[in-house]
């Protein structure tokens, strides 16, 4: 756990459709819950507050094996669920791009859990992260609410990986959380510098609290058609 956090208790099961109040020593968050979805709130994630001026709060998810003991079951539902709610008509090629550091394990199950369902299609899995490798071509964004908001991407080098990079047709990017949606827009916009061709994005994340009318935003912030989806959402 990062030394930034302070993690809460939970503070009872939220159904769909309700509020929860969540009373952090950083200020007080409210949470909307949306129905319909097979996973409940406190499945999912704990609270915590964190020594940060541009985000007081924080989202521990119960389901990476990361924060939270869980079972490989358990994290291959999400994993499941996650790469069901891809539209099947991403054109292709399609990059799978997880966040580091927390949603890098996230990713690749999905990823692999994608491409179980579509062996045939081309699609290829990278990851951001924090370090920057000398000479290694790199595309640079921030995650500006981040205690280390610079992020780079480390494009491949094999040739055959290299050519379906720049050829995507579509971005799948994937997070443990979304809230505001303006990391995957600052990714989205610096894969897109480097490779015009790309005319889809995706938004994968276990919990999405941006809210409908921030989702209905997303093509118009993005340029081009954005989908989400999210084993939870809410605001």
């Amino acid at each position: 756990m990062n030394t930034d956090i302070a993690a809460v208790p939970d503070l009872g099961t939220v159904t769909p459709g309700s509020v929860r109040h969540v009373t952090l020593p950083t200020g007080e968050m409210t949470l909307r819950v949306e129905g319909g979805g097979p996973f409940a709130l406190d499945e999912l994630i704990g609270f915590a507050a964190r020594a940060n001026t541009r985000r007081g709060f924080l989202f521990l998810s119960k389901v990476l094996g990361k924060h939270w003991p869980v079972t490989p079951r358990r994290m291959q539902a999400i994993h499941t669920e996650l790469a069901a709610r891809i539209p099947p008509d991403l054109p292709g090629p399609v990059v799978f791009i997880a966040m580091a550091e927390t949603a890098i394990g996230l990713g690749q199950g999905v990823f692999e859990a994608w491409k179980t369902a579509y062996p045939q299609r081309e699609a290829l899995f990278l990851h951001t992260t924090r370090y920057h490798i000398d000479n290694a071509p790199t595309i640079e964004f921030e995650e500006a609410h981040s205690h280390a908001p610079r992020q780079f991407l480390h494009q491949p080098s094999e040739a055959m990986l290299q050519r379906m990079w720049l050829g995507a047709r579509s971005l799948v990017l994937i997070d443990d959380e979304a809230s505001t949606g303006s990391t995957f827009l600052n990714l989205s916009a610096a894969c897109r510098a480097l490779n015009p061709a790309i005319e889809r994005v995706h938004l994968a994340a276990i919990t999405n609290f941006m809210g409908a009318k921030a989702n209905a935003a997303l093509p118009g912030r993005f340029g081009l058609p954005v989908t989400v989806g999210a084993a939870l959402s809410g605001e």
